[in-house]
């Protein structure tokens, strides 16, 4: 999961994708890196910078700070999925050299078809360099445009429909005065058109665009390419549009909770969304009567609020994180470490009964390590409450769940053995129903959740995940 934001036309473009970028902080603080496209004497260039560190720590770099003021700006805010995490060269924004100039692509998302779109291209003697999905959809793009003499639309069409997966893309070329955007055939990726001061602008999320001042005008659709250049604004259809599957993920856990979903007829918050996901749990279990309600900090804080409502329930306040820690799911080769000393729990306050929330449990990590802390505490007993259903199944789109170095608890463990694997008294997962009354009965991709995939997985990514997930003995 990752970050995008592009800017066409604007006089103050630098400053504005600066302040949208570091609202998205939260999707990528493994690298960042921007591309401005500008008007030369010998005609348009693009250059780029990009680094690995938080955006923060990035976009104070003197090189950055120096790039020239051009009319439209790509920003991308990693977080790895496909190449190695920390790696410099599986950065973005990436760029493919061709005859006519760099063509330059930012991407959000995952394509399970990497290999087989690498071989397509390696078979047509275009070689790729780093297993960077972006690399991959950036050298297809100029294969079917320069060498083929496509056309950008028709081009970004066929990357559509051979190089299958998700993805809400940012596009920009030496050889044409224009910024586009385009999101694959189900929309799982997120890609939010909005409008400042007359001009266009794109970004992974609303609260990106209006941070800058800008209108949102709503969703890229899926299957639609947009083209922003000085006539404006155009929607093109690239390939047939399917059933819009917006990532259910993004609205449980990725996206700003002071972000819009636009994935439903009427715009509303992620973090209602979450609190009706919150009270959904109190619906299905009533809690103990002299319970307190406490959510894992920052990422069950949303559904203790709805579960508090819902149960009248008081809060209980009592577990802390490290406001210096960072998203521990953002921090594969890290967690360990990070984990020892992220949550604490404060002592003397007598709670004995703790209903604890979190958003989702995909590996466990965070939870074990809470109610140690809680016990520490003296809480005597603690029902963990999950509000969403249990994540069984990998995400081949872009949430980075499907790699060697993820293992799914629910996956290989009962709910019996999760419970007494992080340490809690009960433990309970909102229903699949429950879901749908909390985040409405419109077109989600629920595959981690369910197994339906709505672009079918290769046999050999699921072998391995079956591979490495053989359920535990009882």
């Amino acid at each position: 999961m990752c970050g995008v934001v592009g800017i066409f036309g604007h006089q103050n473009s630098k400053e504005l994708l600066y302040a949208a970028g570091l609202a998205l902080q939260h999707r990528g603080q493994d690298a960042c890196g921007i591309s401005v496209l500008s008007r030369e004497n010998r005609g348009l260039r693009i250059r780029t910078e990009k680094h690995l560190g938080a955006p923060t720590n990035v976009l104070v770099r003197p090189e950055v700070q120096a790039l020239p003021r051009g009319h439209a700006y790509l920003m991308h805010l990693r977080w790895p999925t496909q190449g190695e995490a920390r790696s410099a060269e599986n950065l973005q924004p990436v760029w493919t050299p061709t005859t006519r100039g760099l063509i330059v692509l930012v991407a959000n998302g995952d394509t399970p078809y990497i290999a087989e779109q690498t071989a397509f291209l390696n078979s047509r003697q275009v070689r790729l360099y780093t297993p960077n999905d972006g690399e991959c959809l950036t050298a297809a793009l100029a294969y079917h445009i320069v060498q083929k003499r496509r056309s950008v639309l028709e081009s970004i069409g066929r990357l559509m429909h051979y190089s299958r997966g998700a993805f809400a893309a940012g596009l920009m070329m030496e050889f044409e005065d224009a910024l586009y955007g385009f999101c694959d055939p189900y929309g799982i990726r997120p890609l939010i058109l909005g409008q400042v001061d007359g001009c266009y602008c794109f970004a992974s999320e609303t609260i990106a665009l209006e941070k800058i001042g800008a209108t949102i005008i709503g969703m890229v659709n899926p299957g639609e390419v947009i083209k922003l250049n000085d006539a404006g604004l155009q929607h093109f259809q690239a390939v047939e549009a399917q059933p819009r599957k917006f990532c259910l993920i993004e609205a449980i856990y990725f996206s700003r909770p002071d972000s819009l979903c636009l994935a439903e007829s009427d715009p509303v918050a992620f973090e209602l969304l979450r609190q009706q996901a919150g009270a959904q749990l109190a619906a299905e279990l009533a809690p103990w009567e002299d319970a307190y309600v406490q959510g894992v900090p920052r990422s069950g804080h949303s559904a203790a609020v709805g579960f508090q409502n819902a149960t009248h329930l008081p809060m209980a306040n009592i577990l802390l994180a490290d406001p210096k820690a960072p998203r521990t799911f953002l921090e594969a080769k890290r967690t360990a470490l990070i984990l020892d000393g992220k949550f604490s729990a404060i002592r003397g306050s007598r709670i004995r009964y703790i209903e604890l929330t979190d958003d989702s449990l995909i590996e466990g990590r965070n939870l074990g390590h809470c109610t140690s802390a809680l016990r520490q505490a003296g809480v005597e007993k603690i029902r963990v409450r999950i509000a969403s259903p249990p994540y069984l199944w990998p995400c081949f789109y872009g949430v980075d769940t499907g790699g060697e170095h993820k293992t799914l608890m629910a996956a290989t463990m009962t709910t019996e053995q999760i419970c007494r694997t992080i340490g809690a008294d009960e433990l309970q997962f909102l229903s699949p129903a429950g879901v749908q009354k909390a985040y409405g009965n419109g077109g989600w991709c629920d595959a981690c959740f369910s197994g339906n995939y709505p672009v079918p997985i290769p046999a050999h990514l699921m072998a391995a995940f079956r591979a490495r997930h053989q359920p535990q003995p009882q």
